[in-house]
């Protein structure tokens, strides 16, 4: 068990705070260099994907492929107008039910939810983590 005195003859260690902080900011470099090398390797396979399909799929695509329907299962024969039509539909059934949710939402948190409601204030925070969330991309800009 450690006695007052050897308390009292504890002097904490000095703290070079130029070196730790340059030891931080070099961590942060290699960390930030790290980063942005995953995502340009990640934006570079998109980018073979995108340009390989591009480049092999505008032999096949012409307005008979897009109007036609599909007609030979697995074998590829056909076109793609039934896909195109229910990704429009998709697009629309969903907009008719997510916007009026939203907008009843804000007009619930802006009118009603009070902060000291338990309610009001977890919605209001999970509005708020989520919007940081769609901001994050765009903090790191330079």
């Amino acid at each position: 068990m450690a006695t007052v005195q050897n308390i009292l003859k504890y002097k904490p260690a000095k703290i070079d705070y130029q070196k730790n902080l340059r030891m931080r900011k070099i961590s942060q470099n290699i960390a930030f260099g790290v980063i942005w090398l995953c995502a340009a390797i990640a934006v570079a396979a998109l980018a073979a994907i995108v340009g390989y399909v591009l480049l092999n799929g505008f032999q096949v695509i012409n307005l008979e492929f897009l109007t036609t329907r599909p007609a030979g299962g697995v074998s590829g024969e056909g076109g793609m107008s039934t896909t195109i039509v229910t990704t429009i539909y998709l697009v629309i059934i969903t907009t008719v039910i997510a916007a009026p949710l939203g907008v009843l939402a804000a007009v619930y948190i802006v009118e009603y939810a009070e902060e000291t409601e338990a309610g009001g204030g977890i919605i209001r925070t999970i509005v708020q983590l989520y919007l940081a969330c769609l901001d994050l991309p765009f903090l790191y800009q330079d």
